[in-house]
């Protein structure tokens, strides 16, 4: 829960309003208002796809695996919503600290619908 929280609290903080770009997210507070229902896992081997959260919209055009964050919903490509469990969950992602190391572990049905 506590990694949940750091990586949920991460991303909005870094978010800024910006033109949209392809990658751009946006983290909505009900799963109701969601396109998709991610869960952080602690390892790559269990995630679907490895994200790299970009410090500018522009790294993340047309990549599903690197992720900006924008402030409206507007300016979004997907709006994700954070679950607590896995079976809850539409995709599985693992947070990585260099786009090297972003991309899909797995094969997915959103794979190639996120930006």
């Amino acid at each position: 829960m506590r990694k949940y929280l750091f990586v949920a609290s991460a991303v909005l903080a870094t978010a800024m309003a910006v033109p949209v770009w392809a990658g751009a997210v946006y983290v909505v507070n009900s799963p109701s208002a969601a396109d998709l229902e991610v869960y952080v896992v602690n390892s790559p081997s269990a995630a679907d796809l490895s994200v790299y959260y970009a410090n500018s919209p522009s790294a993340a055009d047309g990549k599903d695996e690197v992720w900006y964050v924008v402030k409206s919903p507007s300016e979004a490509d997907v709006e994700i919503y954070f679950v607590n469990s896995p079976s809850a969950a539409d995709l599985a992602i693992y947070v990585v600290n260099s786009p090297s190391m972003a991309g899909w572990n797995k094969s997915h049905a959103w794979k190639g619908r996120l930006h």
